[in-house]
């Protein structure tokens, strides 16, 4: 059980280090890019030839991310389960439901954030991997807010919970629909009488 745990880490691992190493060489390519633009005209077409260039340069990303993941034998859902499993690592443990930590992590910079904790620069590079690959690259404050938020458990929408117990948002037909939910559940386990 554990050297099957410690394989499937090393496995990741061994993956985040050529995902971090290809967002490297992406940065020092635009970067070469942009100096040499610089001397050959003004800084601001400068600017425009380096972003003219970024398309070419994200096509060659891409190509090389499918080759990654396909080296490491990982798919994007396994990436997204991966980034969800590090976030729970972090000290705004998204397990919790506080307003206090909600609204701390709300009026923080992106940023910053990202360099609070190693856990979340890798988060921030396999959001940005994630991305390049065509998924939901969202940053690592997008991804703490949304997993803090409570959601319905029949509509699926976020909600502010008025009490702990609560599991749906205020619509009448959520709560309607989850009482029901819950008197079937009693009556199949022999505990609801009415």
């Amino acid at each position: 059980m554990i050297r099957e745990r410690v394989a499937e880490y090393s496995r990741f691992f061994s993956l985040l280090i050529d995902i971090r190493k290809l967002r490297l060489d992406k940065h020092a390519l635009l970067y070469d890019t942009y100096q040499h633009t610089i001397k050959a005209f003004d800084e601001k077409t400068a600017i425009e030839t380096a972003q003219d260039e970024v398309s070419f340069f994200d096509a060659d990303v891409r190509s090389k991310a499918n080759g990654i993941l396909k080296q490491h034998g990982f798919s994007l859902e396994d990436l997204i389960n991966w980034r969800h499993t590090l976030l729970t690592n972090g000290s705004f443990n998204i397990l919790g439901d506080s307003k206090k930590r909600r609204a701390y992590v709300a009026r923080l910079d992106d940023n910053l954030l990202n360099d609070t904790e190693d856990v979340y620069k890798l988060v921030n590079i396999m959001s940005w991997f994630i991305d390049v690959l065509g998924g939901d690259g969202v940053t690592v404050k997008q991804l703490l807010l949304r997993e803090m938020t409570a959601h319905c458990v029949i509509c699926g929408k976020g909600y502010e919970p008025k009490r702990r117990t609560q599991v749906t948002c205020a619509n009448p037909a959520c709560k309607k629909a989850q009482q029901l939910k819950h008197k079937k559940e009693m009556r199949r386990i022999g505990k609801y009488v009415g």
